[in-house]
């Protein structure tokens, strides 16, 4: 047969009524006392301690929590600083100090084979708004944020990996990197797509009446768009970029989309000028690129 379960000695509570109801203690009945005495301060103690450490641990619980609530907001500040150092602040797009990191970054990682365009973009005519005495000096801000908006819904921002990058370039020029071009066409299409959404901007929403009918009968506001680009073949493969050798070739390669802008510009095209560029094998004569065309006279004088 199993042993019988122990018996629980009687509370403090169980001794205390029986002397009320007997009136008297045997030593017995004072040893129980003592006993239960004894083991309800042990309960009390041990409840108490429990309660206590319950309490350590939340309070260790909650500061953790705090802590880790101050560090993630220090981390989202810090993140939006540093984000806030590379966007222009009137119109949020990027400045051209972002820029010149993201193009030596991506040029000393060459991927080549790849095709890259960058377009170079002006306000045309951009004097007109500032110097007109029937507009605000509002008026010019606004055609500039008009035109980074314009840039954003036209270039292709949906993509994964590698969207377009815009970006402000100062005063009223804007420049636009497209990356991994599968077909030249894109680039061309994102630049019409462009130029067509600038002249069909509706500004009476941001404009005084008057002001918005003298730009849409005076000067409607139109682009020029000069655009670059760059393929690196894979007979450059032996060629290795140092970052000073990518700082220069992302400096040649934003000028010569300058000067197709300013090419632009003069005969007021209707279309992006364009051009392509390619790694010279040598770059000895301090330049790295060169265009199709002097490609193609160095093909014919040899």
């Amino acid at each position: 047969m199993g042993q019988k379960p122990a018996q629980r000695a009687p509370s403090l509570e169980l001794v205390l009524a029986d002397f009320r109801r007997s009136g008297r203690l045997t030593t017995s009945e004072i040893d129980k006392l003592k006993d239960a005495a004894i083991r309800d301060t042990q309960e009390i103690v041990a409840v108490a301690v429990e309660n206590t450490l319950s309490t350590e641990r939340q309070e260790k619980a909650q500061l953790r929590q705090i802590v880790s609530e101050i560090s993630q907001y220090y981390e989202l500040l810090v993140a939006e600083l540093q984000d806030q150092v590379r966007r222009d602040p009137l119109t949020n797009l990027y400045n051209l100090r972002f820029l010149h990191d993201r193009l030596e970054q991506e040029l000393s990682l060459i991927d080549f084979g790849r095709v890259s365009g960058l377009a170079k973009i002006d306000i045309r005519k951009f004097k007109f708004y500032n110097d007109h005495p029937g507009l605000g000096h509002h008026v010019g801000d606004e055609v500039i944020k008009a035109v980074a908006d314009q840039l954003l819904r036209s270039t292709r921002q949906g993509r994964e990996e590698r969207p377009d990058l815009c970006v402000r370039r100062g005063g009223d020029e804007f420049i636009l990197l497209m990356q991994d071009l599968h077909d030249p066409n894109e680039a061309y299409l994102v630049t019409q797509r462009f130029k067509n959404a600038m002249r069909e901007t509706d500004f009476s929403q941001v404009l005084r009446p008057e002001e918005t009918a003298i730009i849409m009968t005076e000067q409607p506001v139109e682009v020029d768009v000069g655009l670059a680009f760059l393929i690196l073949t894979k007979t450059d493969a032996e060629f290795r970029l140092r970052k000073s050798e990518a700082k220069k070739i992302a400096r040649e390669w934003i000028v010569t989309a300058d000067m197709l802008m300013y090419e632009a510009k003069r005969f007021e095209s209707d279309h992006a000028e364009s051009a392509w560029l390619f790694l010279r094998e040598d770059g000895s004569s301090g330049n790295f690129l060169q265009t199709l065309s002097d490609v193609n006279q160095a093909d014919v004088h040899e």
